[in-house]
C-alpha cells in the first residue's frame, strides 16, 4: 500500500473512486426500484417511510 499523497496518476484515482461511484450507483438504483415497488403495491404511508429511510440506507453504504 503506497502513499496516496505522492504521484497521483489517472489510474490510481480511478482505482480509488471506481468502487465509490459503483456503490453509489447501486444504492441509488435500489432506492428507485424500492420506491417504485412500494408505491405500486403498498399504501402512501409505506412510501413515506421508505423515502424517510432512504437517507439512512445511503449513509450505510458509505460506511460499509
Amino acid at each position: 500500500m503506497g502513499s496516496f499523497s505522492g504521484d497521483l496518476s489517472d489510474r490510481r484515482v480511478i482505482q480509488f473512486a471506481g468502487p465509490l461511484i459503483l456503490s453509489t450507483m447501486v444504492t441509488q438504483s435500489y432506492t428507485v426500484v424500492n420506491a417504485a415497488v412500494t408505491g405500486r403495491y403498498l399504501d402512501p404511508y409505506a412510501m413515506a417511510v421508505m423515502e424517510a429511510c432512504a437517507a439512512c440506507l445511503t449513509m450505510e453504504s458509505y460506511f460499509l
